[in-house]
């Protein structure tokens, strides 16, 4: 009681603050920080690692190991959260990711030996793949106004997360770097005890008298228009149970396998095109080009042009569609490479680092955070849980054997061929999204849905 009694004041402080479903958004979306976390976190560990002074020495299998042991687990943490974030909530489902962030980090920052380190990869690999979760809890809180520019914030926010990951990686020892990350995941957990769960995560359980709570909360005290927007809910969520009787039947349906389909062969697409394994390996990857710049602060500057990319989002996602940003982001990451390969056969590995810096920019700027904006539009109600889980996991999959067979493929391919490789990817990943993914922009889910019904 006097716990529940505390999360009410909170709720009605910020309310009174602030519009609450924004600030309720940008909480949650610090599990897309915690990934940010998590991807760059083996560009600055593997270094330090291979240094001749560490005490701890790691050769370059178990350094490749490091890098996508954060990615192969993502899909089962996937798995886990298309059963959570259907029985327990959205809430739940974030809580448990940001908790298991916390030890994890935590754990890690007095690892020993080689399998403890495994081991922390593995549990951040499994919380960053619940992070799907923070985008669903966003798209239902959120009137369909600002919803795009709330769910766009989530791509600026992971940049965030690798810039802050190499620059305290450059500054401090890993260990260090590991126990703040531990206690910022600490203190986002305290915070999110004294949220509500979503009013349509409410309403589809029955909980009536919490939806309209959560409804309050989100809102304002305008009781009139929220039960409005209550009464419009359950009619629409008894619809879809009505339409939908037996629950292997609701996956049979056209509106739910031919969004997975198409989001399905599109990330095999983007995940090819080599970003998800340049940012594992940042400082491994320019390496390869001899400059007169240190490794690390190539580094650096590689984060802060996807971040300035990933805040470009926020403003084209209002004056563009989904599917022509994607479009031009994947040309761009295309031409940018392509064009890098040509000067590195003239040795003007300056101007290819330089290619390398727009190519990233344009990823950020479209093909690296709208994917994730559709994927939480695309599928109805009684199965976005589930169906975004399933997405999810299949995205992480070519992620892990690109990151995986990285070293492997600069041996076989070497730098000018990996450019061209990755090049290719980009391109192909363009088209097809430009040719087959239904866009959203300015669409209400309901809309979204008879769309691709039909």
């Amino acid at each position: 009681m006097i716990f529940k009694s505390i999360s009410d004041m909170s709720c009605d402080f910020f309310q009174k603050c602030c519009k609450t479903h924004i600030y309720v958004s940008l909480l949650v979306s610090q599990l897309s920080l915690f990934s940010g976390f998590t991807h760059a976190y083996s560009a600055i560990l593997i270094p330090q690692l291979t240094d001749p002074s560490s005490s701890l020495q790691i050769h370059s299998s178990e350094a490749s190991w490091i890098a996508s042991f954060g990615t192969i687990c993502r899909p089962v943490g996937a798995f886990f959260e298309g059963l959570i974030i259907e029985k327990y909530g959205r809430k739940r489902c974030i809580q448990i990711s940001t908790a298991l962030h916390a030890c994890s980090w935590i754990y890690l920052s007095f690892s020993c030996d080689i399998l403890s380190i495994y081991f922390c990869r593995i549990l951040t690999g499994l919380a960053t793949g619940m992070e799907y979760s923070a985008g669903i809890y966003m798209i239902e809180v959120s009137p369909t106004s600002q919803r795009g520019t709330l769910l766009s914030l989530m791509a600026p926010i992971t940049a965030t997360g690798t810039l802050i990951t190499y620059i305290l990686g450059y500054l401090l020892s890993w260990r260090l770097t590991s126990l703040i990350f531990g206690i910022y995941a600490l203190l986002m957990l305290i915070l999110q005890l004294f949220i509500y769960d979503t009013p349509i995560w409410y309403t589809i359980k029955n909980q009536k008298h919490q939806a309209l709570r959560s409804l309050l909360w989100l809102r304002g005290d305008n009781r009139s228009q929220v039960k409005n927007e209550l009464e419009d809910l359950e009619m629409k969520i008894q619809m879809h149970k009505d339409s939908q009787t037996k629950y292997l039947k609701r996956f049979t349906d056209r509106s739910v396998w031919k969004p997975f389909m198409i989001l399905l062969i599109f990330s095999i697409f983007q995940k090819s095109a080599g970003q998800d394994a340049i940012f594992a390996y940042a400082v491994n990857f320019f390496s390869l080009f001899r400059t007169n710049i240190q490794q690390n602060v190539l580094s650096i500057i590689f984060a802060i042009i996807s971040l300035i990319g990933s805040m470009n989002i926020v403003l084209l996602v209002h004056k563009f569609n989904r599917t022509t940003i994607l479009l031009y982001s994947g040309l761009g990451m295309s031409i940018s490479l392509a064009i890098g390969a040509i000067f590195l056969e003239f040795n003007q590995t300056l101007i290819t680092v330089c290619c390398i810096f727009m190519y990233i920019y344009c990823c950020m700027s479209g093909m690296m955070s709208v994917p994730y904006m559709i994927i939480g539009e695309s599928f109805p109600y009684h199965v976005r849980g589930v169906m975004g889980a399933a997405v999810s996991v299949f995205m992480f999959l070519p992620s892990f054997f690109n990151i995986k067979l990285f070293l492997t493929l600069t041996e076989i391919l070497q730098p000018f061929g990996l450019l061209c490789y990755y090049s290719f990817f980009a391109l192909c990943a363009a088209v097809f999204s430009k040719l087959f993914i239904v866009e959203t922009r300015g669409k209400t889910l309901d809309e979204i849905t008879e769309e691709y019904a039909n």
